[in-house]
C-alpha cells in the first residue's frame, strides 16, 4: 500500500497510485445544502489542502475530460452529479496570514488574494490582458479582488477558502465559537469577506466553501 505522505495534488495521487480514503460522498453532502456559501468544518488531521484539490478536479470545468481516469475508481465517479466540471476555480489559502498586528494581517492576505488569482488567470486565460494588468498592479486587497470579480461577470466561480485558522467561520457564523482574534483584525477579514459575499449576491461568484477545522475533535 503506497500512503500519499506530503502529497496534495489528488491527480498526481491518482497517477501514481497512492492509496486514497475516498472522501467524494462528501460531494453528494456539499451539495444537498441549498446556502451557496457553505462553512465545512473537519478534524484537524483531515488533510484540507488535498480535499480540495480534489474538489478543484471535479467542478473545474478545464478538467471536463479528465473525470473519468480522475474519478472512475471512487464513489463519485458512479454518482456524477449535475455541477461536476462546470466552474472555473478560484482558492484562497487563509492558513498562514500573520495576525500580529493590522498592517502585517493586511500585507499577508493582500498576498494571498494576490497567489489565488495569478493562479486563476494562469488557468483562465480569456480574461483580456489590459484587465488582467490591471488587476494586479492594484494595491491592497480590497482594490484587487474588487476589480478582479468585475472582470469576471461571465463566469461561474467556485471559491475556495482555506481557512485553518477559522477566520471566515468566526465572521460568518459568529456566536458559534470563542472569539480569539482581536477587532481590528476582526474588521480586516469582514471587509475581506464583504467583498467575496457581495460577488455570490451578484452571481459572479457561483459558490463558496470554506473548509476550517472542528475544534471540537481536538478536545480531550
Amino acid at each position: 500500500m503506497k500512503l500519499p505522505h506530503g502529497i496534495h495534488d489528488f491527480q498526481e495521487l491518482v497517477k501514481k497510485g497512492f492509496y486514497y480514503i475516498d472522501r467524494t460522498p462528501y460531494i453528494e453532502k456539499l451539495e444537498r445544502s441549498k446556502d451557496r456559501l457553505v462553512l465545512f468544518r473537519r478534524p484537524n488531521g483531515f488533510d484540507r489542502k488535498l480535499f480540495i484539490s480534489m474538489l478543484g478536479y471535479y467542478y473545474g470545468i478545464q478538467y471536463r475530460s479528465k473525470f473519468e481516469t480522475l474519478f472512475k475508481r471512487y464513489y463519485i465517479g458512479q454518482k456524477k452529479t449535475a455541477q461536476a466540471n462546470q466552474y472555473q476555480i478560484l482558492a484562497f489559502d487563509l492558513c498562514n496570514l500573520d495576525l500580529v498586528n493590522l498592517q502585517k494581517t493586511e500585507q499577508t492576505l493582500t498576498h494571498s488574494v494576490k497567489k489565488g488569482i495569478e493562479a486563476f488567470l494562469r488557468q483562465y486565460k480569456n480574461i483580456p490582458n489590459g484587465k488582467q494588468n490591471s488587476t494586479l498592479v492594484n494595491d491592497g486587497f480590497e482594490k484587487m479582488l474588487t476589480t478582479f470579480l468585475h472582470s469576471c461577470a461571465e463566469y461561474n466561480i467556485y471559491l475556495f477558502l482555506d481557512d485553518a485558522q477559522g477566520l471566515i467561520s468566526d465572521i460568518a457564523d459568529p456566536g458559534t465559537r470563542y472569539s480569539p482574534f482581536n477587532l481590528v483584525t476582526r474588521s480586516l477579514i469582514t471587509r475581506f469577506f464583504r467583498i467575496i459575499e457581495r460577488g455570490l449576491s451578484q452571481g459572479i461568484i457561483g459558490r463558496i466553501l470554506s473548509l476550517g477545522i472542528d475544534e471540537s475533535h481536538d478536545r480531550d
